[in-house]
């Protein structure tokens, strides 16, 4: 069975119980706060990711759900010495926990080592 999963309408419990992955491209322009950094240079370039969902079971009475993010690009900035464009390549992996509530989440994260993992 072929799960069909949408980044835009993403049902995380489902794409983690799948252990589903997504790959796209998407235009710059479609991440304001880069276009403003950036100035409006190239907002044809390319935005690469990838997504893979995971449950995990680490003692919790439920499991958790976790998304695991890769994305890519090449911004055009303006260097601050010279005033002049300068490309510079991004790349960021994270991991993000999603748990039910607000309380959960601040008691989890008084013991929360994913954060020295990177």
């Amino acid at each position: 069975m072929e799960n069909n999963f949408v980044a835009k309408r993403l049902d995380l419990r489902a794409f983690a119980q799948a252990s589903g992955f997504l790959r796209g491209d998407e235009r710059l322009e479609c991440f304001s706060r880069l276009v403003a950094e950036t100035q409006g240079a190239q907002v044809d370039a390319q935005v690469t990711y990838s997504a893979r969902g995971e449950l995990r079971y680490e003692g919790q009475p439920r499991e958790q759900v976790w998304l695991h993010l890769n994305v890519s690009t090449l911004l055009s900035l303006t260097c601050q010495r010279c005033l002049g464009e300068v490309r510079v390549p991004m790349s960021i992996q994270r991991s993000f926990r999603f748990v039910d509530n607000e309380v959960l989440a601040a008691a989890l994260d008084e013991e929360a080592e994913e954060d020295d993992d990177d």
